[in-house]
């Protein structure tokens, strides 16, 4: 699952490579831990519980994270992307091999609660300029590697994206002014 734009169909990074790293980073040799404690075909059962207010983002992500460590894992959510969640709430539920869980939760509970972050605080500047004709917008400042995710849970919080990257728009800013002597010079090129 990409969600990169046609326009954006040369970029090399998907959801499912992010995820891909974000797992060989948490685990470059598996769960060593796990493998030492946990018997093989032990199944089990977990919970995310929301102890807090949130807008939900990356529930998506989160159930291919699951998949892609083991795709026997049952993933069950009730909620989609953009909805309010409440303190208190079961945001997904997992089944299946114990030590798959264990693999997968962190990446995952590392990738929802950063999307849900930033969905979250993108919904509240959202709900301040509700009614008028301002239109909150993204920016490429992004963490490198995760700029899909976190667009999309600014998209999940009610704002739009700008320009995903330096290929898609002019945008003069102060420092093309200052490399170039001056906004004529710019744009006179």
């Amino acid at each position: 699952m990409s969600v990169v734009s046609k326009k954006h169909k040369h970029l090399s990074h998907d959801i499912s490579s992010i995820i891909a790293n974000a797992i060989r980073e948490d685990a470059p040799c598996g769960d060593i831990t796990s493998v030492s404690t946990v018997p093989t075909k032990m199944e089990a059962e977990g919970f995310v519980i929301s102890r807090g207010s949130y807008i939900v983002s990356g529930i998506d992500v989160v159930k291919m994270v699951y998949i892609h460590i083991d795709n026997k894992i049952k993933f069950k959510s009730s909620f989609k992307n953009g909805q309010g969640l409440k303190k208190g709430q079961i945001l997904y539920s997992v089944k299946g091999n114990a030590r798959s869980i264990l693999l997968a939760e962190r990446t995952a509970l590392n990738i929802v609660g950063h999307m849900m972050g930033i969905a979250t605080r993108t919904r509240k500047f959202v709900d301040l300029v509700k009614g008028t004709k301002v239109k909150i917008l993204d920016t490429r400042k992004t963490t490198p590697g995760i700029r899909l995710l976190q667009r999309r849970a600014v998209k999940d919080g009610g704002a739009s994206n700008h320009r995903f990257s330096l290929s898609d728009a002019v945008l003069v800013k102060e420092n093309h002014v200052l490399m170039c002597g001056g906004i004529k010079k710019v744009l006179n090129n």
